[in-house]
């Protein structure tokens, strides 16, 4: 592409003489001001590749332009042509970055040497700062890697994790918004699992289905994936309007999922610039999430019973053991409920074990149904379970223990063995000053099923029970 090369010069004669017998023969592509003030507007609007100016001209001398220019932050360079020849002039163009200084009448071989000596030295220092930012802008997002690299080896939560990738992934990029999608691979389902918010910038562990069938082509293909702001692909807002840059989560043989980032307010396209990088926090955020999957995978297997999902009974006493603390120091209500099931060894010896393992499983099924996010819900052992009801007196405990066993009974387990009626026997426990702890609680609800079950089972029975006739 041709240089362009503004001329400035209060005289037309001067300026058709650049422009028609020097400059456009030579092949560059030339702008003309009449003086100094036009120049500088002209040169703002233009940004030509080299400024020819007189020196004195009206509004603003060839110096005086060329020091509005710097303060501006343009340093287009300029030569100077004068008929002014002394030091003193010389000595001002220096010191004011003037690149050449041309007394007239100007030699017209001396002046395209100038301009091509000129041009190549701009071209030269252009290149340097190109460097200069890009080799600042690798260093920079080097150090932001190796600090991803160690917040993501210190956190263990998924949720946590997530939160963090999309965080440096907007920040590596410089984008508007980021997100991250996790694949299911036993169910082969993507989700959406950590976006940022529009009107806060705020990022946010999320758990929803993905309409994002960029994502999942991505995922699909495990190729990364530059949208332009025309293209016609659906994404998490329909049609693109704005660039977005995907990228896979892969460890080894395991898809792990995408990472996107947009440019919705900025409209700035993606390019390799920020592609590379983003690689580069996709391997680190793969593992990362691969990890911490497992290590939440594992953390549930040891808060759960493997057959009914339930928390474990472990699990269970720590939980329980919380909500009677609270319960206690700020005087609230609670109450337990265990439960039996009725005769379950004879389930087993006609039904066969495979048929009593789906209805402990059904019965845990309509169990937590039956309760509020806040209640703690476990399998105590063998046939029996345990509740703990925040904030809740002994008669709604009740009324809830009667629901459910009208339930059971009034609704037959569907197994592989046909059928199964089954009934169940509970004993329920408020807390109470003189309880004095979660384990006393608990045997209190114990005691009370143990009342329940001698006393013909099917039935739900208080603590303390009443007397026996």
């Amino acid at each position: 592409m041709a240089a362009k090369i503004l001329v400035v010069d209060d005289s037309q004669h001067m300026r058709e003489f650049f422009a028609d017998s020097v400059l456009r023969p030579a092949g560059y592509t030339v702008l003309t001001a009449p003086d100094g003030r036009a120049g500088l507007r002209m040169a703002q609007a233009h940004r030509p590749d080299l400024i020819v100016a007189d020196l004195q001209m009206p509004g603003l001398s060839g110096l005086e332009l060329k020091r509005a220019l710097g303060e501006a932050g343009d340093n287009t360079p300029m030569i100077l042509v004068t008929a002014e020849g002394s030091e003193r002039i010389a000595s001002q163009a220096t010191l004011a970055g003037i690149a050449y200084y041309l007394p007239k009448p100007v030699d017209v071989d001396v002046m395209l040497t100038a301009i091509n000596r000129a041009l190549a030295v701009e071209r030269l220092r252009r290149e340097r700062a190109e460097a200069l930012r890009a080799l600042e802008q690798r260093v920079h997002q080097l150090e932001t890697l190796q600090g991803i690299g160690r917040a993501l080896t210190e956190s263990r939560e998924l949720s946590q994790v997530m939160v963090i990738v999309v965080e440096a992934a907007v920040r590596l990029t410089g984008a508007d918004g980021g997100a991250l999608f996790l694949l299911d691979e036993r169910s082969a389902q993507l989700s959406l699992r950590a976006v940022q918010g529009k009107r806060d910038g705020a990022v946010r562990a999320v758990n929803e289905p993905a309409a994002d069938t960029v994502a999942a082509q991505v995922v699909r293909n495990n190729q990364p994936m530059i949208g332009r702001s025309n293209s016609t692909q659906r994404g998490t807002t329909g049609n693109l309007s704005y660039p977005v840059l995907y990228v896979p989560l892969r460890v080894h043989e395991h898809m792990v999922g995408a990472l996107a980032v947009d440019s919705r307010r900025q409209g700035r396209e993606f390019t390799a610039n920020e592609l590379g990088p983003l690689s580069t926090l996709a391997d680190y955020a793969a593992v990362a999430l691969h990890n911490a999957r497992l290590l939440e995978e594992l953390r549930i297997q040891s808060n759960t019973d493997g057959l009914t999902g339930l928390f474990n009974r472990r699990h269970f006493f720590t939980l329980a053991e919380r909500e009677f603390q609270r319960a206690r120091r700020f005087g609230r209500s609670l109450s337990a409920i265990m439960l039996d099931i009725d005769h379950f060894k004879r389930v087993n010896d006609t039904y066969g074990h495979a048929a009593g393992d789906q209805v402990l499983i059904e019965i845990a099924r309509r169990m937590r149904a039956s309760i509020r996010n806040i209640d703690v819900l476990g399998r105590y052992g063998g046939e029996e379970f345990a509740m703990v009801l925040p904030e809740t007196e002994l008669p709604g405990a009740g009324l809830l223990a009667e629901r459910l066993r009208k339930g059971i009974a009034a609704t037959a387990v569907n197994t592989l063995s046909g059928p199964v009626t089954v009934t169940v026997s509970m004993g329920v426990a408020p807390f109470a000053p003189e309880v004095a702890d979660v384990n006393a609680l608990i045997n209190n609800a114990d005691a009370a099923l143990y009342a329940a079950k001698q006393g013909g089972r099917n039935q739900v029975l208080p603590y303390p029970p009443p007397a026996r006739p």
